[in-house]
């Protein structure tokens, strides 16, 4: 089974009027300054409608997430610029679950790990990659490469 994983970025300034108001018992939020964090898990996909909640009731809010449902093949963002969720790329396999801002950082990863020759060309990765997976013994060894797609929101 397995289960979305949601983390929002909520970017604002935060005053003593409204700071109160973002308190919520179901969500853990971590204060830094004027951002708002929060990590929850979700059955399939980014609740939207409390994203939109939180935007239409503080309209000086705008929040950012980034989910990861590995069942259904979904790696969103809606932050493009990458000022929160600088991640692009995740490598996920049996022995390694990693994030990566750049697509070299995932070539050095990869040639350094696994003693793969690639340069910095998702697709080259992808197909290395699966060789690589082809060619091991056991049947049970998986290596993943997923990139986050930036969605409006």
């Amino acid at each position: 089974m397995f289960a979305n994983i949601v983390q929002y970025n909520v970017s604002c300034s935060l005053t003593s009027k409204n700071k109160g108001q973002f308190l919520c018992p179901l969500w853990l939020f971590h204060h830094r300054c004027d951002i708002i964090q929060e990590l929850k898990m979700t059955a399939w996909c980014e609740q939207e409608g409390v994203r939109q909640a939180i935007q239409t009731k503080f309209p000086s809010i705008k929040v950012y997430y980034i989910e990861e449902e590995p069942g259904c093949d979904v790696y969103y963002t809606n932050d493009n610029s990458g000022d929160f969720f600088p991640e692009k790329y995740l490598l996920d396999g049996e022995e390694v679950y990693e994030y990566f801002e750049t697509i070299e950082e995932v070539s050095e990863f990869v040639n350094e790990r696994f003693g793969l020759t690639t340069t910095p060309d998702l697709e080259e990765i992808e197909r290395k990659i699966n060789e690589y997976v082809e060619g091991q013994e056991d049947e049970d060894f998986y290596l993943n490469l997923h990139e986050f797609r930036y969605v409006e929101g």
